[in-house]
């Protein structure tokens, strides 16, 4: 699995403590998440785990992706799952998400950690990492 570039999130500030600000920017919020098989091998029964840290989790745009955690807070995850008819072949990618942070309220702490822990997992594999979001107030980076 392979990160691009960082994303930046352009916020807002919110004075009420624990929320610390809200996402704003349509273009700059939004997340399309692409899978890249690096090995040769196919892999079967793939699912994508997506949970936001010191974030709102993202409104979902497609409907690929289903609530995988939530509570009274809120929810704290979502997942996609590829199922045992949606293979990624091997030297592959395939586009399996596309979600919006639009409006999600950031939380105490994100200055530090905001970010998202991805963790795919397939027939005899699973990784997890962390991707970081850097916070700007200004959209005048």
């Amino acid at each position: 699995m392979a990160i691009a570039q960082e994303p930046t999130f352009w916020i807002t500030r919110s004075g009420t403590k624990p929320l610390v600000g809200e996402v704003i920017g349509l273009r700059e919020s939004r997340v399309e998440l692409w899978i890249e098989n690096a090995s040769l091998v196919t892999a079967r029964n793939v699912t994508v785990r997506l949970e936001p840290v010191a974030v709102e989790a993202p409104n979902v745009i497609d409907g690929l992706w289903a609530v995988a955690d939530r509570d009274m807070v809120g929810i704290h995850a979502i997942q996609w799952e590829g199922g045992s008819e949606y293979a990624i072949h091997g030297k592959y990618k395939r586009r399996i998400g596309f979600f919006s942070f639009e409006h999600a309220r950031l939380f105490a702490g994100a200055e530090e950690r905001c970010g998202l822990r991805i963790t795919i997992a397939a027939d005899g594999f699973v990784k997890t990492t962390f991707l970081p979001i850097s916070l700007s107030e200004s959209p005048n980076r």
